[in-house]
């Protein structure tokens, strides 16, 4: 019976070791190191099911945008035309590409596209906008700043959605940022509540 025992205390603990090297190996990290030749500050903010990663960096002439194809490819500069600074902050599965850029009269939120064509995206009666995401059916989410900060949808008809995030029981945060939408039409994003807490959100507009 002793010996039964031991053989099954043994079996168990070689089935615990299995299973530990298997979840060690099921969590492998691996990291890569992102540079854009020449800049002194890189920023890989958005990545596609393709592996197309995009950014902005920061060089001896300014902040610019950047994209980055899965061999290793940088396409760069990305910059507005007329505008001081540019920075991309999404790409989706069709290669469409959302930031923001400065100009002399403000912040605009961009979409470009793979042709190179620049649409500038401005909130109405916004002081500043910026396209952080887009998914696969081109639909757009930011940020917007009026009197405060502001979160806001943009279809690919060129119609937007402006919204703050509201509690189950009717408290509206004092600001809200979106960051990103999935193919799905789910949205995420941040807010702040009147206690001075930022919290995260995950939203969808009814279809």
């Amino acid at each position: 019976m002793h010996a039964l025992r031991q053989a099954v205390i043994a079996t168990t603990l070689v089935l615990a070791l299995t299973l530990v090297a298997l979840s060690a190996g099921a969590f492998a990290q691996t990291f890569t190191t992102i540079d854009v030749p020449g800049a002194t500050f890189t920023e890989a903010h958005g990545i596609n099911a393709s592996g197309q990663i995009v950014g902005d960096y920061d060089d001896s002439s300014g902040t610019h945008g950047f994209l980055l194809d899965k061999k290793g490819t940088f396409t760069k500069p990305i910059d507005v035309p007329g505008a001081v600074s540019t920075s991309v902050f999404g790409i989706n599965a069709s290669g469409q590409i959302v930031g923001v850029y400065l100009d002399s009269s403000g912040g605009h939120g961009f979409l470009l596209d793979k042709k190179g064509t620049v649409t500038t995206i401005d909130v109405p009666g916004a002081v500043f906008t910026n396209a952080r995401g887009i998914n696969a059916s081109g639909q757009i989410v930011g940020v917007y700043v009026s009197d405060t900060t502001h979160g806001y949808l943009l279809d690919k008809n060129g119609t937007f959605t402006t919204f703050d995030f509201t509690s189950s029981d009717g408290q509206v945060a004092t600001f809200t940022q979106a960051f990103g939408i999935n193919d799905r039409g789910q949205i995420v994003g941040l807010y702040g509540d009147d206690s001075g807490n930022v919290h995260g959100f995950v939203g969808q507009f009814g279809q």
